[in-house]
């Protein structure tokens, strides 16, 4: 017995053994190129490696299919600058950047954690932005599209040494969603998010790893997306805009209404859909005051588009929150406009599901009603066709069409 686990404990390891070797992992490394870039005493130096990647799978079977990554190091008049972390003296990291328009010569660098490099009285000085340990680190102008946020960016491990090394587009950089950087004074001005004291004062609304959506027309306010949980229905959440002046690091919160704002989830949180529903206005104090905004009418609710994970095609249409009626009321719109065949209904009350098969020229559709959800979705199994379909019956709605099918968030 003994020797048949024993023997069976090698052959695992050795079957362990070549998996590994397969995948890539522990294979060697080597360097490709390298790249520096200077300004005023300092520079920015990289090396970019290749390896296995390991994920041979999705690169056609390739066992030898090959990642690279850059790694980068700021030297100071010639010497390597080590940038004290909670754990040891760092010497190369994930991203590095020089800031165009600061005042003197400026590196933002970092891996998780977030540094500023700048020189004082003939010496490097590091000055930490945001410590942290597992989180990727991220940086996003508030301003640099016309006054407005631009997208926020993720330091990750991979190549990125033929971007430009030095960083411009606007005068204030958040990083971490934790501190904004005054780029051209190099003020550190941190901010409070989601501690614990700021989403009590918030009344439990926490804009935790929130998209930022705009900044106010004084451009001090950033706009986020708060939740908190709905005590009616744990599948819902709540949701409040959440001000942070980050001059002051003063919050308030202007909770909205879901069916009123048309708002299915934080991704419909654009700059489109925030001076739909809501406006800037002067407070008593001449301070910028964000509320929402007063309709004779609302605008017409509108179908939502999914995209696949790994093609980022449409994969899905979706209509929420609406009635059990608006199946039967989109269906008959599909068969009116479309050759519908191959019809299969299945219902399943109890779990409150009404799902309908169909066929249009020849491909599978599925239309799938969740009561509990308010959501009816059209799926299918082949790239490309969904979007037409939802196109269409927007258009429909649009025009004021259907609105009775729809229902209030709960």
């Amino acid at each position: 017995m003994q020797k048949n686990k024993l023997h069976q404990i090698l052959s695992y390891m050795k079957w362990l053994s070549l998996v590994t070797t397969l995948l890539g992992c522990g294979s060697g490394t080597k360097k490709i190129s390298d790249g520096h870039a200077a300004s005023g005493p300092f520079e920015i130096r990289w090396d970019v490696e290749s390896s296995r990647s390991g994920a041979w799978f999705n690169n056609g079977g390739d066992f030898n299919a090959q990642q690279y990554t850059s790694y980068f190091s700021v030297y100071y008049k010639g010497k390597l600058i080590e940038v004290p972390t909670k754990k040891e003296n760092a010497k190369s990291f994930w991203q590095a950047l020089f800031l165009k328009d600061a005042s003197q010569p400026a590196i933002l660098i970092g891996t998780h954690s977030m540094y500023l490099i700048t020189e004082n009285n003939g010496a490097p000085k590091v000055t930490p932005l945001h410590e942290q340990d597992g989180n990727f680190a991220t940086f996003q102008w508030l301003d640099s599209d016309n006054g407005q946020p631009g997208p926020a960016e993720r330091v990750y491990l991979g190549d990125d040494s033929a971007r430009d090394r030095f960083l411009s587009g606007g005068n204030y950089l958040m990083v971490n969603n934790q501190v904004v950087l005054d780029v051209k004074n190099l003020k550190i001005y941190p901010i409070e998010v989601n501690t614990y004291e700021r989403v009590k004062a918030l009344d439990d609304y926490n804009a935790y790893n929130s998209q930022l959506i705009g900044l106010s027309p004084g451009g001090t306010q950033m706009i986020m997306i708060g939740s908190r949980s709905n005590p009616e229905n744990q599948l819902l959440f709540q949701y409040a805009l959440v001000m942070i002046d980050f001059l002051t690091n003063e919050a308030y919160a202007v909770p909205f209404d879901r069916t009123e704002t048309r708002f299915f989830s934080i991704w419909d949180g654009t700059p489109a859909w925030l001076t739909t529903y809501f406006e800037w206005k002067k407070d008593k104090t001449g301070r910028d005051q964000l509320v929402k905004r007063t309709f004779d009418k609302l605008p017409n609710w509108q179908g939502r588009f999914s995209n696949d994970h790994f093609t980022g095609k449409v994969s899905q249409y979706k209509l929420i929150p609406v009635k059990a009626s608006m199946l039967e009321a989109y269906f008959e719109f599909l068969k009116t406009h479309y050759e519908v065949t191959e019809v299969r209904r299945k219902e399943m009350p109890d779990f409150g599901t009404k799902s309908i098969h169909l066929k249009i020229n020849g491909t599978e559709l599925l239309l799938y009603f969740q009561q509990e959800e308010q959501s009816l979705s059209l799926s299918g199994n082949a790239e490309g066709v969904i979007e037409p379909f939802g196109k269409d019956f927007d258009a429909e709605m649009a025009k004021g069409k259907y609105q009775e099918h729809f229902d209030n968030f709960k």
